[in-house]
């Protein structure tokens, strides 16, 4: 009886699809994501220039701490502060 039991069994395949990982590579995504890409190209380099002057601001603060006034920090961080917000205005509006 045993015997039977693990024959049936292994003939029975079963398998996992990871669609995360095959989604991005069907051709129909990769031509949707073209077509975005293309569309909404102007957005993406605006986010990616704000993200860039954001990181380079937010550095630039941490550098030079020690080295400003109690004003100057406060400007800086209401500088980054406000790209941030911003920033995340923009993601939500695209």
């Amino acid at each position: 009886m045993m015997l039977m039991g693990n024959a049936v069994a292994k003939d029975q395949k079963i398998g996992m699809v990871d669609v995360k990982s095959i989604t991005p590579q069907m051709p129909q995504m990769v031509a949707l994501n073209s077509i975005l890409q293309a569309e909404f190209k102007n957005e993406i380099e605006e986010l990616k220039e704000l993200q860039t002057d954001l990181k380079y601001n937010y550095d630039k603060m941490q550098r030079n701490d020690g080295a400003m006034s109690n004003t100057q920090i406060e400007k800086f961080r209401k500088k980054v502060l406000d790209k941030k917000i911003l920033i995340i205005k923009k993601r939500r509006h695209y």
